[in-house]
């Protein structure tokens, strides 16, 4: 992305967030499913557009972040949306938590972080950095749940930390002996091994140098590549991990490798069954299994469609995939271009149909 746009986006997400820290309601506000609409068509059209920021299943419905609230999607069809702000209701996520068997978001610009676990919302708060405060950049990055069954870390401000289910706490985990100004933007389990995705330089946003940190008897540390991170996930016995350019690598141990591809890699999931999910830009849903890549659905845009951000998430065969318009400065005006398109598509008969909520 164009560091002139990410600038104006780090100093309107603070603005935002400075309105609203640390007011968020415990329990939230039902709308329902066919007025979803109706807030969408509210939103002022030439100062913010609908966006989508994360997917994922639970209790086999889809969950939608988005800058409305959260959205639950049942059988291909927006049942609630949930509204915790009334002013801010913009939150990240959703992840889930497979040690609890529950799902976490984050409201933007707050402290607070909730919880679903089928039958109450619960809010905690974030856990502070050891400096005691994020910067603007940490607050742009935002924060994300890496979990297995056996862990769940919570990965932010170049910190992780892991969730002591006893005490309901997020515990601080130590820091791989990265250089100065590192920071932590992934931890997950790989055998018998914790992995740390690091960025070894500053900035998120620009290409910065990437390696991968393991604790056997000592840290070990393995060049990664230098990239701008797009997300890493646990698939295949092994850590993939995609760049903002489309390229994919595959990581363990004993080696690190870019992964041939169909295309340009957009999102990545890992499925319920342990495999790799991956969607490419004009090319598809892919499932790479035994190092082949399955088509799963074709692509559902044409050659026109501009620049997007892309979700994925799959469950027991089910595959849902997002799209949500990326913002574009005009000149020196303080004014948006919007590109590509904001959708939700859920996987039916091989081919991803449109869920209607405009």
């Amino acid at each position: 992305m164009n560091p002139i746009i990410i600038a104006c986006l780090i100093l309107i997400t603070c603005a935002c967030a400075s309105c609203s820290v640390d007011r968020v309601a415990y329990i939230p506000v039902t709308i329902p499913g066919d007025e979803i609409h109706n807030v969408i068509q509210s939103l002022p059209d030439k100062d913010l557009k609908f966006d989508i920021s994360g997917l994922s299943y639970y209790h086999d419905k889809i969950y939608a972040a988005t800058n409305i609230g959260l959205i639950m999607i049942d059988n291909d069809r927006p049942v609630a949306l949930y509204q915790w702000r009334n002013q801010d209701p913009v939150i990240e996520g959703p992840w889930r938590d497979y040690l609890n068997n529950e799902i976490w978001i984050w409201h933007i610009g707050s402290g607070i972080m909730t919880r679903y676990n089928g039958y109450r919302w619960l809010n905690s708060a974030l856990p502070k950095p050891t400096n005691s405060i994020y910067t603007r950049g940490d607050i742009l990055v935002g924060f994300q749940i890496f979990s297995t069954p056996k862990y769940s870390w919570m990965v932010g401000g170049g910190y992780a930390w892991r969730w002591e289910s006893a005490t309901m706490n997020w515990q601080l985990e130590p820091a791989p002996p990265a250089p100065k100004g590192s920071g932590i933007r992934a931890v997950v389990p790989l055998g018998k091994s914790i992995i740390y995705i690091i960025r070894e330089d500053i900035l998120d946003y620009i290409p910065s140098n990437y390696a991968i940190y393991y604790h056997e008897r000592t840290w070990q540390r393995r060049p990664l590549s230098k990239m701008v991170f797009g997300g890493a996930v646990v698939a295949n016995d092994a850590v993939f991990v995609r760049a903002r350019d489309g390229t994919l690598l595959s990581a363990n141990e004993n080696s690190i490798v870019t992964v041939a591809t169909p295309g340009s890699c957009e999102a990545i999931a890992s499925t319920s069954s342990g495999g790799l999910l991956a969607s490419f830009i004009n090319k598809g849903i892919y499932l790479f299994r035994e190092g082949e890549w399955e088509m799963k659905a074709p692509y559902p845009y044409d050659s026109s469609e501009g620049e997007h951000w892309a979700y994925l998430a799959e469950d027991n065969g089910a595959i849902c995939y997002a799209t949500s318009s990326v913002p574009h400065l005009l000149g020196s005006e303080d004014k948006f271009m919007y590109s590509g398109t904001t959708a939700i598509w859920s996987l039916r008969d091989n081919k991803l149909i449109r869920i209607n909520l405009q």
